[in-house]
């Protein structure tokens, strides 16, 4: 141990004692890293940043049924129970789920009625966690609702907790027949979540008015009708992923089902395919440049050693072994990987700074052009070093060659 601590510091202060050769070195590694480190930094930057624009908006995370379908509760819950899937509520006729809203005022209810579109909702929804900020995610009471901001204008409504007024109205045996009924505003959509004329409610409510409109009664809400049978099938749902990856999946799995999805895949795949062309060019370069770097850093090492063949060959003569020996250009090598990509980094800090201000109009606040994350800058100091001692495998071996006895014959 004490002679592998002595090889190491005579091989740092032979690296301190020929620092012009040594800074040229490290120089020549981080010239060689800076491009390659550019590209992974755009690539982290703006792919990262179009990625987050995705995640950051959940209706690209939605995945829609075209048409009508017929859907069981079984298979809802399977879908569910699907690793990929975030959130999934069936959802009813669409012809049913509409709703006339009143403000409180009058309370006959002769006010000028706001016709919404019902869509069912439920602790956990992506949609209403994003833009609301809620920590249940959606209205878990059947007399709790979220409005959409054209919902809540046209309303009068301007903060949650204002109640309204719904109204269910039908026609039975050529009697007209209608329902009023209080509805606190839990939340308000801003208008980017939806343009429409929309109320988000528990998916028990949407069965109320769906049932009351088919002329069932509605016990726990005292609306009179035909008994109810417990409901099995629905027509449509609400779907969203887990994840950009999970769109794709599921999207798959439903279409091998004969499902027929609208999904933002194009937005999708375009940032994945811009993602794989960086892939491509950063192996590439790394190839290059890391094949490149790798024969000078073979012929950089074995020169060294032969310059400094009689110097290693006394440490022989005084008791050092071979393996001792190789680690002297190992050290220094290490030395150059380390303070070379350590210097590539710190250049590329100044390089990133230049690209983001330069393309600081084309992006959204807080995101970045150029950035490069820390665990892809330690793998960069990783690679660059084990890089640079793998040429100096070649010099190693020509250190354990040295013979004593031949630098003798030369005294």
């Amino acid at each position: 141990m004490i002679r592998l601590m002595t090889i190491m510091r005579l091989a740092l202060a032979d690296y301190r004692h020929e620092a012009l050769l040594s800074a040229c070195g490290v120089l020549a590694l981080a010239a060689a890293m800076l491009p390659l480190l550019v590209i992974l930094g755009v690539q982290q930057g703006l792919v990262g940043s179009l990625t987050d624009r995705l995640l950051a908006d959940p209706r690209n995370l939605e995945i829609r049924p075209v048409g009508m379908g017929q859907y069981s509760l079984e298979w809802i819950a399977k879908l569910r129970s699907n690793p990929d899937t975030a959130f999934i509520l069936p959802q009813t006729r669409s012809i049913s789920a509409q709703l006339e809203l009143f403000p409180l005022e009058p309370e006959n209810g002769t006010g000028r009625a706001t016709k919404v579109d019902l869509l069912p909702s439920a602790p956990g929804d992506p949609l209403l966690e994003h833009w609301l900020e809620l920590s249940n995610g959606g209205p878990a009471q059947e007399d709790r609702i979220i409005l959409s901001a054209s919902a809540a204008r046209k309303l009068g409504v301007e903060n949650p907790g204002q109640v309204i007024r719904g109204r269910v109205s039908r026609r039975v045996q050529g009697v007209y027949e209608q329902e009023f009924f209080p509805l606190q505003v839990q939340g308000i959509l801003p208008l980017e979540a939806d343009q429409r004329d929309a109320a988000y409610a528990p998916l028990a409510l949407l069965e109320a008015v769906e049932n009351y409109r088919d002329g069932r009664s509605v016990p726990r809400l005292n609306w009179a009708g035909e008994a109810v049978e417990p409901r099995q099938i629905y027509i449509s749902f609400r779907l969203y992923a887990r994840d950009l990856d999970g769109v794709e999946k599921l999207n798959v799995l439903l279409q091998e089902q004969g499902i027929e999805t609208y999904t933002r895949a194009e937005e999708i795949a375009s940032v994945k395919s811009l993602d794989q062309a960086f892939n491509f060019l950063s192996v590439l370069l790394l190839l290059v440049v890391g094949g490149g770097f790798l024969a000078s850093a073979v012929s950089s090492a074995l020169a060294q050693v032969e310059r400094k063949q009689r110097a290693l060959g006394v440490l022989r003569l005084l008791g050092f072994k071979s393996i001792h020996l190789a680690l002297f250009p190992l050290v220094q090598a290490a030395v150059t990987g380390v303070c070379g990509s350590l210097l590539s980094l710190a250049l590329l800090f100044c390089v990133q700074g230049v690209i983001n201000r330069a393309f600081s109009a084309q992006v959204l606040p807080g995101e970045q052009v150029c950035a490069l994350g820390a665990g892809y800058a330690l793998l960069s100091i990783i690679i660059a070093t084990l890089i640079m001692m793998l040429g100096a495998l070649a010099a190693s071996r020509k250190v354990v060659g040295i013979s004593p006895s031949a630098l003798i014959r030369e005294v």
